[in-house]
Order: C-alpha cells, then structure tokens, then sequence
C-alpha cells in the first residue's frame, strides 16, 4: 500500500501551520457539549461548523452545516489573511466547474482569513488506497480523473501548485474530485504552458515538487504535470520516484529520469510514458497543445 500521508523522511517536512483560532473555537464548543451535553456551534458568516477534518501549511478544513440551503459543506480557512491575491485566486476557482474538481459554493471572510465553502465529499484520499491490491490498471483509471480535474483547471488558468494523493479524493460514488488548491495562482495564460509562466516563489510538498519548484522558479501547467507524474509512479510501482535521505538528496535526483523497477507487472509503456512526464526539462512535457486556426487551415 502507498500511503503519501506519511512523511518518508525530512523532505516532505513542511511549516508548522499557525495558531487556528477557528480551529480553537470549534474545540472548545465540542468540550462544552461533551460536559454539558449542549453547546452553539461557532459560526463563520452563516456556516455552522461542526468538526475539523484536517490541517496543512496553508489552511485548515472543517465539516459545517449551511442553513440557508439545508445541506452539509466543507469549510477550508486560508492562513495568511484575506489578501486581495487569495480572495482573486479563491473567485477564479469558484467559478471551475468539472465533474473532477471539488465544487467551491461560496467565498467569504472572517477572523480576517478568507474562507471557502465548499462540496462536502463522501469519500477518501487517493493517499489510503492499496495500489497493490487495486492493481495498475484501476489505479490509472482512477488517476485518470484527477488528471482530467487539473486539465480543466489549466484550461481556467490555474495552476495547482501542490497536487499530491493526499489532494485528491475517490468519492463513494467512484468519482475522483482534485481539491486544495491552497497554493495555486491564477495567470497560466495557455493550458499547453506556453506564454507567460506564474511568478512564484519555492512552495509545494518536497516529495512531490517540480525541479523549477525546488529551485523557487516560475511555474505552469506542466509543473502539475510532474507532480502528477511522481503521484502516479508511486502508486503503480508502491515505491517512490525519487531517494529522499534529504531534501538535497531529492532536488540532485530530479535532475535525473528514474528507471522503472525490474520487478514489476507494469507495462513498460506506462513506464515511458511517466519518464517523459518526469524529464527535468519542462519543454520534454506531454501536455497536448491544441492546433491554432491557421495550422488547421494549413492541414486541409
């Protein structure tokens, strides 16, 4: 089993998330009702919420009732403040709408941290799936979907920043919806990655970065691209692209391709196919770039 929510060494290590006042009221309502035996949830605009479900560097996530719509949504808190940058990069992503990408319903701001109000999904990361026992296939039919989910945000001019199993869900229903885009930054001007890249500095999860993130580079689409690629080596090898003793060991591997394992069931055309998504040189990418009118005119 592959299970990308465990740190496998100081590589994947990432900042200690801030003080979550939110996070600390909600804590000390589920105290109050567990003494009392009745407490008022706190609120964030008109959401309820209820527990929380997980935290990272860059946000914590809570399970909230909305009220006005009689329906249960998650809550993702942004760290950092309600900068006019993240509410900019928060509308962009409200208004994504794929079957593979988490549904955002609302945006808001409270405690001075912007918020997101998003679908609730029944489900679990692609981090806890047995890959052994799924076999290659399935795991890339269900990869499939998350790969579908980043190309639609592409196609909106986002990059995701930090796709990784832990940011994606396989629903009960056996939809996969790509969620957390917690680090990424609207501005990709064309979905094939050409044209203007997105200035950033170095953020992401080690284990799963580009080498353009690693250096602190501008990136595009074809850097979630790479990410993606690591993702799915690991899950249909069971082991990890890349040695990680330390975070300089990871970044000098990235300059490299890696070898498939000589013991493996998998295709060697999957395996060319993830080489060439995990070349150093973001120009060897495989995303697909569309024909221009004129190219068109030109083939007919």
């Amino acid at each position: 089993m592959v299970d990308a929510r465990r740190p496998a060494s100081e590589a994947d290590a990432l900042p200690a998330p801030p003080i979550d006042k939110v996070g600390e009221d909600v804590a000390m309502a589920r105290i109050q009702g567990a003494l009392f035996g009745a407490s008022t949830p706190p609120t964030l605009e008109r959401y309820a919420l209820l527990e929380k479900l997980g935290e990272g560097s860059y946000g914590a996530v809570y399970s909230a009732w909305d009220p006005r719509l009689d329906r249960k949504v998650a809550i993702k808190v942004l760290h950092g403040g309600a900068t006019e940058e993240l509410e900019r990069e928060a509308r962009a992503l409200a208004k994504l709408a794929h079957p593979n990408v988490v549904t955002v319903h609302d945006v808001g701001e409270a405690e001075r941290e912007l918020f997101l109000a998003m679908e609730f999904v029944d489900g679990t990361p692609l981090s806890a799936m047995d890959t052994k026992e799924l076999g290659w296939r399935r795991v890339i039919n269900i990869y499939r979907q998350a790969a579908a989910g980043l190309a639609a945000a592409h196609e909106a001019g986002i990059v995701h920043r930090d796709f990784k199993p832990d940011n994606a869900l396989l629903g009960t229903d056996g939809r996969v919806r790509v969620l957390d885009f917690g680090l990424a930054r609207a501005g990709v001007s064309n979905p094939d990655g050409s044209g203007a890249p997105v200035a950033t500095r170095s953020a992401g999860t080690p284990r799963y970065m580009a080498p353009e993130q690693h250096r602190g580079d501008a990136v595009d689409a074809r850097t979630d691209q790479y990410c993606f690629c690591v993702a799915l080596w690991e899950a249909v090898y069971a082991e990890p692209a890349f040695p990680q003793e330390s975070l300089d060991t990871l970044r000098k591997a990235k300059g490299t391709i890696p070898e498939p394992p000589t013991s493996t069931t998998v295709p060697a055309r999957v395996g060319r196919v993830l080489q060439r998504g995990l070349s150093p040189k973001p120009t060897d990418c495989l995303l697909y770039t569309s024909p221009s009118p004129r190219d068109r005119q030109k083939s007919r």
